[in-house]
Order: C-alpha cells, then structure tokens, then sequence
C-alpha cells in the first residue's frame, strides 16, 4: 500500500478517534481500560521478548507453503525463519493488548487462524495457561516448527496444517463455544470476509458468539475494505486499533458502539480535563 494511501488513513481514523475518557459505557470502558493498560505478568514478559528473539535468530532455511500474502514472498522463495519472523510478526503494540484482552475475556477456548512463527501462539498461552489454543495454518513447516517450539511443553496448544475453509467447515470446530478468535492469516479481503461470517453464523447457532481480534487490518487497501465493511455491520462492540480491530458482543441485543481508539497521549486535550 502506498505510503500516501496509509497516511491519508491515519489522518482520517485519527481526526475521528476517541480516548477512553470518551466512553460513557461501563462495559466498553472496562474492556478498553483492560486492553490498554492490563498488567503483564513480569515473567511472562520476559519470556516472550525471549521467544520473540529466539525466532528472529533462527537461520534454518524454509520455502513459505501458505495461501496468504502476508509475509510478501512467492512460493518460490526460501529465506530463514529469522527473517520471516522479523517481517511476519506484529509490533510488540498489538501483541501486549492481545495479552491482555485473552485475560480480561478469561478466554478458555481460542481459535487462531495463522500460525505464522508462533509467537502469537506463545503469548496467547502465557496469556490463558489453562486453555484450550487452536492454531492453524496452511504451511506445514510453520506447523511444525510451532508445534517443536510450543507444543511440546503446553498439552493443551493444538496445531493443525490445514486450509482455514476446510477447517471452518469441520463439525466438532462449528459446535465449540469460541471464547476468542484471532484472524492474522490469509491478508485478502475477501478472505477476511468469509471467514468472519462462517464463524459467525456457526457461533449464532450454537448460541455463544466470540470476541474477534482481527490483525492487520490496514495490509492492503482490500483488508480495510473488508474491515470497514465488518467495522460497520457488526452488532455489538467494533473498536479501530489502526493495525488491528476488535469485533465483541454485547449483552444488549441493540447495543451499538463503534469507535477508534487512541492512547489519551495521542489526544491529551480529551484526557476528560477539558471535556469534549
């Protein structure tokens, strides 16, 4: 995406964006307060810049199976497992709020749709010791290496080499109560649609509907399309992180609230000193 294109998005989510002293409703207040400035364990934290260091040193060499775009190589290319981690991963930004949101939501059963290097995985599981975390991805090498790095010590990670399309359609996966979904797979658009209505209508059914974090949001002109498109139909809690959204449900049926949010450093004139 041209640098131009994804300025002229900043400036907009950013003239539109709000803090938390913005928000009147206790429960979205709740779940931004705890997004935003949740405590990580020390320990956790250490270990997971670790793990995070541990992958970008890796120098084994790998040919990228998967059907997304994210990583930008072609299925031709091999390069090391360093340096598809110091491109695939998201900024330690969007991972410290990952954390913290698996913990507000006490989140027992996760689905993640992208395995990448694992460490969203790793956080997820520093996050939640005692779930059950689902990992798929279409390359099995990533599978593998995930499953090397992190299954071994944590018997309740599953990972599964496998299309997001034929998992989605799996009987047992449409009848589990998801407490939380992460989408930071396949970077298309409609990809990204799809997805989100199969599990949706699925969860509908079985009458527990799931908390979305959705990564990468602004990838490509066609992610935030399909984005906006999910921002504004969704029935319930829709919060813009520009690099990743949030899509949650709320208790009343007729409950609407769509908003970006900005650190209150970002807008200190609305830190609620000076009203709106």
């Amino acid at each position: 995406m041209p640098i131009f294109w994804k300025f002229k998005s900043f400036l907009k989510w950013y003239r539109s964006g709000i803090t938390i002293y913005d928000i009147h409703s206790p429960s979205v207040y709740s779940l931004v307060e705890s997004v935003e400035k949740g405590s990580i364990r020390d320990e956790d934290g250490r270990e997971i810049l670790e793990f995070r260091q541990m992958l970008r040193k890796d120098r084994k060499m790998f040919k990228k199976m998967g059907a997304g775009p994210k990583d930008g190589m072609s299925s031709s290319m091999k390069e090391t497992v360093g340096n598809f981690a110091r491109k695939s991963q998201a900024p330690l930004y969007n991972y410290r709020r990952l954390y913290r949101l698996a913990e507000f939501l006490s989140a027992e059963n996760i689905l993640e749709l992208g395995t990448g290097s694992g460490l969203g995985h790793y956080i997820l599981r520093k996050a939640r010791p005692e779930a059950m975390i689902t990992s798929v991805d279409a390359d099995p090498f990533l599978t593998e290496m995930a499953r090397a790095n992190i299954g071994r010590n944590y018997h309740k990670s599953s990972f599964i080499c496998e299309h997001f399309s034929s998992f989605l359609e799996d009987e047992s996966v449409r009848q589990t109560a998801w407490d939380l979904i992460v989408l930071d797979g396949d970077h298309r658009g409609v990809a990204l649609l799809n997805n989100y209505h199969l599990i949706n209508n699925f969860s509908q059914k079985n009458g527990k509907l799931p908390v979305f974090f959705i990564d990468d949001i602004r990838w490509s002109e066609a992610m935030l399309a399909a984005w906006s498109e999910l921002y504004l139909m969704h029935e319930g809690i829709a919060l813009d992180y520009f690099l990743f959204g949030i899509l949650a449900p709320h208790q009343q049926e007729d409950f609407l609230f769509r908003a970006g949010i900005l650190p209150y450093k970002g807008k200190p004139w609305r830190a609620g000193f000076f009203g709106k």
